[in-house]
């Protein structure tokens, strides 16, 4: 949708004209036809470059292909089409500037686009905190012709984006009981080596390719059935069912911060993530759901509770007796994995002691720090 185009004069514009006009009196009291000629035709040229500025901006449309969902702080590729509608004159020397949210820029440069075609614009885009949005504001600038006159032209292009929080598995999870063959710094995926194989299931979406058993897909597809992958059962850390809890309970005086917010539900999605890889059924409880359970026990089910943390605003503290009377009404045959944007110190009196399976989410334990810079001898 447009905005409006704003025009305005250049330094190169200002010094022309005035040089101009300066010649063109000069040249009338002295009586001087080339000064006067001179000083007319930089006043034409002027006010051609006025007429024709905005022109070159009119009728351009900008559409946009960004992924629809995506993680924080991962850089994802997207592509910007300029589209010139115009029966006649090319558009030239063209700046695109596409403003995402959380004071994410991009800047492209096209210098042609012709009459009933686009010009394509490659670039990368990341995002460092979740957001969901559902347009873009976009801007053309423009100093064609010769610069004497800057021409900006404001568009707000539909795209639709959830971007979800980012990833960060809990070392808790790492930690506490986790089988060494794994080795989860080794850059080895989860995914691949979780459990023992006990046979072979239909194909679902979001099943890696490599899971796929050869031999059984061929007798199943000749028997007009779908494709065969292996599978595990969960080991023995990965526990077949699994409450998470999320809250957000700030001490008396304890300044409230945002940012630990966003630390917390990215330790949540990576909890989330890590879990689902292992096939465990998952139950999300979270105060800024009014404490309603959630089940995460199939891709679409993740990719919904991804969405609610991306589209979440940050919720009131959550009072200590509703917090506890949450936790004791946990299952006991289930696994307890607490979260939250303040210190486990402030809180942890409350997880119940009788619980046998409780893992306590320290948020202390992600420090982002500025890379060091090393002097090379």
């Amino acid at each position: 949708m447009e905005q409006g185009i704003h025009r305005t004069i250049t330094g190169l514009g200002v010094a022309l004209a005035c040089g101009a006009a300066m010649l063109l009196i000069v040249g009338t009291l002295f009586h001087d036809g080339a000064m006067m000629t001179l000083g007319f035709c930089g006043l034409l040229l002027v006010g051609c470059g006025q007429v024709l500025a905005p022109l070159n901006l009119r009728n351009l449309e900008l559409r946009l292909q960004v992924p629809r969902r995506f993680h924080a702080a991962r850089s994802v590729p997207y592509n910007a089409e300029l589209w010139n509608g115009r029966r006649l004159l090319d558009a030239y020397q063209v700046t695109v500037a596409i403003r995402f949210p959380q004071n994410v820029e991009r800047l492209g440069y096209l210098p042609w686009t012709p009459v009933g075609s686009g010009s394509a614009l490659h670039d990368r885009l990341s995002i460092p905190v979740r957001s969901a949005f559902s347009e873009v504001e976009t801007e053309l600038v423009s100093r064609f012709p010769l610069g004497l006159f800057e021409v900006r032209r404001s568009l707000t292009v539909p795209a639709p984006v959830l971007v979800y929080p980012r990833l960060i598995t809990p070392l808790e999870l790492l930690s506490e009981g986790a089988q060494p063959d794994n080795m989860p710094t080794s850059g080895i995926a989860m995914g691949d080596f979780l459990g023992e194989p006990r046979g072979v299931r239909p194909y679902q979406p979001g099943d890696p390719a490599n899971r796929i058993h050869q031999s059984a897909t061929a007798r199943s597809l000749a028997r007009d059935q779908s494709l065969q992958v292996r599978a595990y059962d969960p080991p023995g850390f990965h526990p077949y069912r699994c409450r998470l809890i999320f809250h957000s309970q700030p001490t008396t005086g304890e300044v409230i911060r945002f940012d630990r917010f966003e630390r917390g539900l990215s330790l949540v999605a990576g909890t989330l993530n890590y879990l689902q890889a292992g096939q465990t059924r998952i139950t999300l409880q979270a105060d800024f759901t009014n404490w309603l359970c959630r089940p995460c026990e199939n891709r679409a089910q993740y990719s919904d509770c991804l969405a609610l943390l991306a589209q979440t605003p940050h919720p009131k503290p959550t009072k200590p007796s509703e917090l506890a009377e949450i936790l004791q009404s946990v299952p006991t045959d289930e696994q307890l994995i607490v979260v939250s944007d303040s210190p486990p110190d402030n809180w942890i009196h409350l997880v119940p002691s009788t619980h046998p399976q409780v893992i306590i989410v320290d948020i202390r334990q992600v420090r982002f720090r500025k890379r060091r810079m090393q002097l090379i001898p």
